[in-house]
């Protein structure tokens, strides 16, 4: 049986999960969609996003996710400045709440 090191993810992390929801779920004010439909599964964008960071992607790449999901639950155009923005806050939160030890060495 070989042992591996388990790539680092901060997808556990679930305080940076916490705020994430929270920001998507007040920024996209969506709540009132989902209710007449299923219900947002806002995990999953929360991983996609992170992945998305943990890839080295930047906001720009966050940001063109996000406008392309809330086109996807509106069924309507989404807003590019402010999916933008949004995925300026999840940057923020990714970048504090990351859990990487940059400073070791592989």
């Amino acid at each position: 049986m070989e042992e591996r090191e388990e790539e680092h993810t901060d997808v556990q992390n679930e305080g940076m999960r916490e705020m994430m929801t929270h920001i998507l779920q007040t920024s996209w004010n969506v709540i009132e969609v989902a209710d007449e439909m299923e219900p947002i599964e806002y995990d999953w964008y929360v991983t996609t996003v992170i992945v998305i960071f943990e890839k080295g992607k930047h906001t720009l790449e966050v940001g063109n996710f996000l406008m392309e999901q809330e086109t996807k639950i509106k069924e309507a155009s989404g807003n590019r400045d402010k999916n933008h923005d949004i995925a300026n806050k999840l940057s923020f939160v990714y970048h504090k709440k990351n859990t990487k030890n940059w400073k070791t060495e592989d």
